[in-house]
């Protein structure tokens, strides 16, 4: 019999999946697929006005506003420019995007008294 007592899994959300393996979850794997699937989905939960989605994508969306201060596709170019010029690259962006993901994560889990594994929390360090 097989013990899965030392094993965690750790819950990513959608948004933090796309950060962390971007060519896994886009075609080619840039920022700017990355922005418009954001706004898509976010969208599309706007849309159907469901609480039941997973918000990271919002989320996400709500950073790229607040660190360019421009809201909406048509500025998708500029939001780009504006984020690879502050954090170096598509990667620093996504590295950036991740960790702010994270820590809504882990607020959120804190205020509704979850439990995060030792390993995320080492994570988090």
């Amino acid at each position: 019999m097989t013990s899965y007592e030392n094993y965690s899994i750790d819950l990513r959300t959608f948004a933090e999946s796309v950060c962390l393996r971007p060519n896994l979850w886009l075609p080619s794997g840039r920022l700017e697929e990355a922005i418009a699937l954001f706004e898509g989905y976010s969208m599309a939960l706007r849309h159907t006005q469901s609480e039941s989605g997973d918000p990271s994508p919002r989320d996400a969306m709500q950073w790229v506003i607040a660190e360019t201060g421009y809201a909406g596709l048509e500025w998708s170019g500029l939001q780009t420019h504006l984020l690879r010029s502050r954090y170096g690259s598509d990667a620093g962006v996504f590295a950036v995007l991740r960790e702010h993901l994270r820590q809504i994560q882990i607020d959120k889990a804190k205020e509704a008294g979850k439990y995060l594994s030792e390993r995320y929390r080492a994570e988090l360090s």
